[in-house]
């Protein structure tokens, strides 16, 4: 039987999750401590990861006590971890935690669509489902802390969703309408964008300087830029084919599941509680 975030959030280690979420966000705490400091409000680090333990733990205590609401499209949500190459200079792959409609993996599979889901309710976010497969489940402590970094996107208690939804809403009308008054980007940021282009030109002229300079030993050009083109194009494939692979594994878990009389995914009839 597939469970339900809220259902992992309860049966795992409360204090494991909020030191896994901790370390998500160490960077954020030290940043703050910094920014504290620098308005003379002397905290050591120590003291700022406690709070931190404190407010991240209130965070988790909530989500878990939550009333779960139904999707309001009546689509359900599946989490699922699959094997990414984030860094380029590493190439070690690491989880990465996509959503998926439920409905779409079990008729597409590895087609499927991945979305995100940070502009939902946290009280829906919590009914999503969480694949059952072995990958997953390994990762499933840092799958959860993903869905919380994401379920605060826009508060910790949702307190800003409901206002940058209704904007995007009012831009999106205004946009087609064609009433939605727009500005360039360089106009935004000239002096940022002035640096930019300039740097981009001078790496052109030193890059056209050092191939007329350096041939390798077939007297052809040594091209970087296409080296490393081609390389994160690989790594692209690499990610894309991943991810396709685990959606169908996932696909044919559940219809397997499914065909057996074991899950009925309880679409409909979840917790609600």
């Amino acid at each position: 039987m597939l469970k339900t975030v809220q259902q992992h959030l309860r049966e795992l280690d409360r204090e494991r999750l909020i030191d896994a979420y901790l370390y998500r966000v160490r960077y954020d705490i030290l940043d703050y401590y910094r920014d504290e400091e620098s308005k003379g409000h002397y905290k050591t680090i120590r003291q700022e990861r406690d709070h931190g333990r404190e407010f991240y733990g209130a965070y988790l205590d909530r989500l878990r006590r939550l009333k779960i609401t139904p999707p309001t499209d009546g689509i359900h949500g599946l989490l699922y971890a699959y094997k990414r190459i984030f860094d380029l200079s590493e190439c070690k792959p690491e989880a990465c935690f996509p959503y998926v409609n439920l409905e779409d993996l079990l008729e597409q599979g590895e087609d499927a669509t991945n979305y995100g889901y940070d502009l939902d309710p946290q009280s829906e976010i919590m009914g999503y489902f969480v694949s059952d497969d072995e990958y997953t489940q390994q990762n499933i402590y840092e799958l959860m802390v993903d869905v919380m970094f994401e379920a605060s996107w826009f508060g910790f208690a949702d307190e800003d969703k409901e206002d940058f939804v209704d904007d995007l809403a009012d831009q999106i009308n205004q946009l087609e309408e064609g009433t939605l008054e727009t500005v360039p980007v360089d106009d935004i940021f000239p002096d940022w964008f002035k640096e930019m282009k300039a740097q981009e030109e001078h790496r052109k002229v030193e890059e056209a300087a050092e191939r007329s300079e350096v041939q390798n030993d077939d007297d052809e050009e040594l091209d970087a830029e296409a080296v490393c083109v081609k390389a994160l194009n690989l790594v692209g494939d690499y990610n894309d084919r991943a991810n396709r692979r685990q959606k169908q594994l996932i696909q044919r878990r559940l219809l397997l599941a499914r065909a057996i009389g074991l899950i009925q995914y309880r679409i409909g009839r979840q917790n609600h509680e």
